[in-house]
């Protein structure tokens, strides 16, 4: 079933595709670490989302008519759309929106509003991807703001063949339906993550070996993100050590949601040259007492 967030935002291209790169995709690290595996839902069937009535966003669609209100149903129970507000346009785009939502099921089209500033739809591929995305990120502050996330009534976020640009030149609609970067798309991969609130700890993970904590800071730097307080890289052995894993902390929960938006699938280049996709997950551990994954 699908379904569909509403925010805002400012978007690059899908990392990869333009050069070969190292992902181990066997991990899923999606909703959060624990240093094991655990919950999670197998990957059904994609098909439409079942939403209620009008409102919302007629105006970004040329409609007519729709409610007097907020734009999304604050309801306790809903379907698979939903909108969210208090973003900040300058810095948002589609692609740091997929860097968050990703943690929670697997995200289908997300269009990031050109008129209505401040605001981005999110569709999911199955409604239990929106309840957790609701139930997890509504309220948590973000970029300066505090998230304002409920359920939509619309169905899908349309396809109408042109696509317009953001401030940063990148596109207001992507597709995701397709993309590697989603966590939920094997069993497998399902069972390694794990549904919590963010955290100011992350996991990161699909980084080349023998990645040290300096290279780790400058990851972020480069993002232009906020820099962690602390870093702890995991010792490997074995087939484990082609790629090296750890966690990141940061002061504040905020600087770590901000850090995953901007940092979630990096390209990074190991002293050889060979590409990785740098990883991130939401994680309960801390780095003193860490934990492999």
């Amino acid at each position: 079933m699908s379904c569909v967030l509403a925010l805002i935002g400012h978007v690059e291209p899908e990392y990869g595709r333009e050069e070969r790169y190292y992902d181990d995709n066997r991990g899923g690290g999606g909703g959060g670490y624990r240093g094991g595996s655990g919950g999670g839902g197998d990957r059904d069937q994609y098909g439409r989302g079942r939403g209620g009535g009008g409102g919302g966003y007629e105006d970004d669609y040329n409609r007519q008519g729709g409610s007097g209100g907020g734009g999304y149903d604050d309801r306790s129970e809903g379907g698979c759309v939903l909108m969210v507000y208090n973003l900040d346009p300058d810095r948002m785009n589609c692609e740091r929106l997929f860097n968050i939502f990703c943690a929670y099921g697997n995200v289908a089209r997300i269009k990031v509003f050109v008129k209505k500033t401040g605001a981005a739809m999110v569709q999911m591929e199955r409604r239990e991807g929106a309840l957790n995305a609701v139930k997890l990120l509504n309220g948590t502050h973000f970029m300066g703001k505090e998230l304002q996330i409920g359920f939509s009534r619309h169905d899908s976020i349309e396809d109408r063949g042109l696509v317009g640009q953001l401030q940063d030149g990148t596109p207001a609609v992507v597709d995701y339906h397709t993309s590697r970067n989603n966590r939920f798309i094997t069993a497998e991969q399902s069972r390694k993550n794990h549904m919590i609130n963010p955290t100011r700890v992350l996991h990161f993970f699909n980084a080349y070996c023998d990645i040290s904590e300096q290279e780790v800071m400058k990851i972020f730097e480069k993002c232009r993100a906020p820099i962690p307080s602390r870093v702890t890289v995991f010792d490997k052995k074995g087939a484990a050590a082609a790629r090296t894993t750890g966690l990141v902390e940061w002061k504040e929960q905020h600087a770590a949601l901000e850090a995953m938006s901007l940092c979630n699938h990096a390209t990074i280049h190991a002293p050889s040259g060979q590409a990785f996709l740098f990883k991130l997950a939401f994680s309960q551990s801390h780095p003193k007492t860490g934990g492999g994954d």
